[in-house]
């Protein structure tokens, strides 16, 4: 099957702080209207104001720690600076934690505790979820979207061509050492939770094919492919048994069954309202994503907000996560 996905922008930016005029309130406890819908017209001369509450709370993704479901991993988009940031909630206590600055690819935890993520700046670190033990593991300024393998004791990460090698799939121990590496074209990997498996894509001419690997014998199987030039999936994610693979693009959010490849919409983008970063939870068949909504507020000014959402793929139940009491 051919797929028209376009290519995921490299770092996410927030839109700009809120004008001091605005003067409608923001029920952050409201739900939302996930009809799809459009946009008025852009207004002249100079297009929208826009608008967002608060910057810190702007959420692209998240995650529950795999080992206690009252634990959040978030990260908001970026600000002028350019890093996106990464926070530790406990819906519990109602209290959160900076644990870090992350660049687009999505962090991993492992079962231990630990959250492996690359930087803007092309480097590889690890943080326990509490956030403490922070450890630089590359300083090459050459790696990035680590994933945990399933077993959760080493690190995969892409690394970008150098003058003495092309570009390569990384396996490093915990401290960073190199164990081994995979000659890659592109980065957006998955790692699979139950085997020495991992999702990745090739490319040839203007076409992009996602294989599934098997690292232990290195034999592989093509998924998909499509010829659209230019074109990628981004943030892919295997769910809790390794029966599926979810990945987002500028269109919305996607499945592919493994046994038997086929593709789903699972989120579709409207000009209201934009899904993306899926990440399969480890509790249920669920998997959970950021949901960025555009509401026009008045003829010049649009209202950024972003839910965090979850979506049960058996009962297709969608409900947001309050992240933010």
């Amino acid at each position: 099957m051919l797929l028209g996905i376009a290519l995921s922008a490299c770092r996410k930016k927030a839109a700009p702080a809120a004008d001091p005029a605005l003067t409608v309130p923001v029920n952050q406890t409201d739900g939302l209207d996930f009809t799809c819908g459009a946009l008025p017209p852009t207004p002249p001369a100079f297009g929208w104001k826009d608008s967002i509450p608060n910057q810190d709370q702007s959420i692209n993704a998240f995650f529950y720690n795999p080992l206690n479901p009252n634990q959040i991993v978030y990260v908001v988009n970026g600000d002028e600076f350019g890093y996106n940031k990464v926070f530790f909630y406990n819906i519990l206590t109602r209290q959160s934690i900076r644990l870090c600055d992350n660049s687009e690819y999505l962090p991993r935890m492992n079962r231990n505790g630990w959250i492996v993520y690359s930087t803007a700046d092309l480097n590889i670190f690890k943080v326990k979820i509490n956030g403490d033990s922070l450890t630089q593991l590359t300083g090459n300024n050459m790696n990035s979207d680590p994933q945990w393998d399933y077993q959760g004791n080493t690190i995969y990460a892409y690394q970008a061509a150098s003058i003495s090698n092309a570009s390569r799939l990384v396996q490093m121990r915990a401290d960073g050492s190199v164990i081994t590496t995979i000659p890659l074209d592109l980065p957006n990997t998955a790692m699979a939770h139950h085997s020495n498996r991992m999702a990745y894509l090739k490319v040839s001419a203007s076409i992009i094919f996602l294989y599934l690997r098997d690292l232990a014998t290195s034999s592989e199987v093509l998924l998909l492919s499509t010829d659209k030039a230019g074109t990628t999936f981004s943030n892919l994610t295997f769910d809790k048994n390794d029966e599926n693979l979810y990945w987002s693009s500028s269109t919305g959010i996607f499945k592919c069954n493994i046994a038997k490849p086929s593709i789903d919409t699972v989120m579709k983008n409207c000009p209201n309202a934009t899904y993306d970063k899926p990440y399969a939870s480890d509790f249920g068949n669920k998997i959970t994503f950021g949901c960025h909504v555009k509401k026009p507020i008045g003829t010049t000014r649009l209202l950024h907000q972003y839910k965090a959402l979850e979506l049960d793929m058996n009962t297709k139940q969608l409900h947001e996560v309050k992240v933010f009491p």
